[in-house]
C-alpha cells in the first residue's frame, strides 16, 4: 500500500528517457566448459545449488529466447496403451500412479527420477515424474498422482497422449538442454554459431516477479500506479 498511489495522483513506474529496462526471475549462468554428451560436443556448467537439492531448473534462455528440454518423441506425442488402476468405475476426476505404454516408448534412463512425463488429458497436463520402468511388461510408474484420469476428455477408451521431458540420453540436438540434479551439472548443445563468449544464458529462479498485498483488516490496498515500458521475463512456472 505504501507504493500506490491515489485516483488523482498514480504512480507510474517507467524507464528513463525510454532507455529500456527487465525485471527478471532469472539468474545469468557462466563457467560453461566443453563436453562431450552422447557422442556429440555440448557446454556443461556445474550449479552447486542444484547438486545440493535447493534448486531445480525446468526452463531455459539464451539470448531471450527459450531453449526446449530434450522431448521425446521430438515431434507428436506417444500414447498411453493401459491404464492398470482403471476399472468401469473409475471416475473421470480420479488420478493414476501408473501407466501402460507402448514398447520402447519409455526405458529405463539415467536418472530417472528427472524424467518426466506431460500427459495431455481432459483440459489439462500432468507433470508425472518417473518413479519406476518395468520394460518386460511396459509399465511405469510415477512419483505423483495424476491429476484426473489418464483417459483423453470423457471417453475410457482413449488414453492420454504425453511426451517425456528431461531425458539425457535424448540430447542430441542444437538448442536442447539437460540438467543432471545428482551432479548438479547443466549441460546445453549450442545453437550454429553461438559461442560462450557472445551467448547470454538465463535461468528462471523465480516463480513471482511482482507482487502486490494489501492490508485488507485496515482497508489499504494496492491501487493506482501504472508499469510502463519495463519488460518482465525469466519466470519459472
Amino acid at each position: 500500500p505504501e507504493d500506490s498511489g491515489t485516483s488523482d495522483t498514480p504512480i507510474l513506474y517507467a524507464c528513463f528517457n525510454q532507455e529500456g529496462a527487465t525485471i527478471s526471475g532469472g539468474r545469468r549462468i557462466t563457467g560453461w566448459k566443453a563436453a562431450d554428451v552422447n557422442g556429440r560436443k555440448v557446454w556443461a556448467v556445474e550449479l552447486p545449488d542444484v547438486k545440493a537439492g535447493k534448486w531445480y531448473p525446468r526452463q531455459l534462455f539464451v539470448n531471450n529466447e527459450r531453449r526446449p528440454r530434450t522431448r521425446l518423441p521430438k515431434e507428436g506425442y506417444f500414447e498411453f496403451a493401459g491404464l492398470p488402476q482403471m476399472t468401469d468405475k473409475t471416475p473421470w476426476n480420479e488420478g493414476q500412479t501408473e501407466a501402460a505404454f507402448k514398447a520402447s516408448d519409455i526405458k529405463k534412463w539415467r536418472n530417472l527420477g528427472d524424467v518426466e512425463v506431460v500427459a495431455l488429458h481432459f483440459w489439462i497436463e500432468s507433470r508425472l515424474p518417473l518413479a519406476e520402468v518395468n520394460e518386460a511388461e511396459n509399465i511405469a510408474k510415477f512419483a505423483r498422482k495424476s491429476t484426473f484420469r489418464l483417459t483423453d476428455a470423457h471417453s475410457a477408451g482413449q488414453f492420454a497422449r504425453y511426451c517425456v521431458e528431461n531425458v539425457f540420453e535424448a540430447l542430441d540436438s542444437p538448442g536442447q538442454w539437460y540438467v543432471d540434479r545428482p551432479t548438479g551439472m547443466l549441460y546445453y548443445m549450442p545453437m550454429p554459431g553461438e559461442t560462450p563468449e557472445d551467448t547470454t544464458v538465463i535461468v528462471p529462479q523465480l516463480r513471482q516477479l511482482l507482487c502486490g498485498v494489501g492490508d485488507r483488516k485496515n482497508d489499504r490496498p494496492v491501487k493506482s500506479f501504472v508499469f510502463l515500458g519495463i519488460d518482465r521475463s525469466h519466470a519459472d512456472w
